[in-house]
């Protein structure tokens, strides 16, 4: 979950990022915290954990609302809140393509199981997916280990 704030007074430096503050409270888990300023009053404080179960909201945001205090920052609005869930596993996604229809993105299996990014895979992959379509060959050969349309 993660909540866009907007301060009174400047207090983010909009050209640094917390990527994975593990500083907060385990519980079991891997949690973290990402910290991504948007400007010098505004900041996403997002929560993040893996885990098989999901927790409660209010687990969540609890958990936003410490660190903040943690940090200091006791005064803030909540501009707008985000919640999502990306699945971490090795499942093989490509199985699902067929000759006609291929799964691109978090359905095509493009997240990266051990961090859950998918812009960079899908950059990657992207450019690859393109040179494969001009070869007009079945779309469930692409993303095999051999052939055009190999990601290795």
């Amino acid at each position: 979950m993660g909540w866009f704030i907007k301060t009174k007074t400047e207090i983010f430096d909009d050209s640094e990022v917390k990527f994975m503050d593990f500083t907060i409270e385990q519980s079991g888990n891997t949690r973290f915290m990402y910290v991504l300023p948007t400007s010098k009053n505004e900041a996403l404080f997002e929560y993040t954990l893996f885990s098989e179960d999901l927790l409660e909201n209010s687990e969540y945001e609890k958990a936003i609302q410490n660190y903040l205090h943690n940090l200091g920052i006791n005064e803030y609005e909540i501009v707008e809140k985000e919640a999502g869930n990306i699945p971490m596993t090795c499942f093989p996604f490509d199985k699902q393509n067929s000759e006609r229809v291929l799964f691109i993105g978090t359905a095509g299996g493009w997240t990266k199981a051990s961090t859950g990014f998918t812009f960079f895979n899908s950059k990657k992959k992207s450019k690859k997916l393109v040179e494969f379509l001009k070869s007009n060959q079945n779309l469930s050969r692409f993303n095999k280990k051999t052939g055009i349309g190999s990601m290795t």
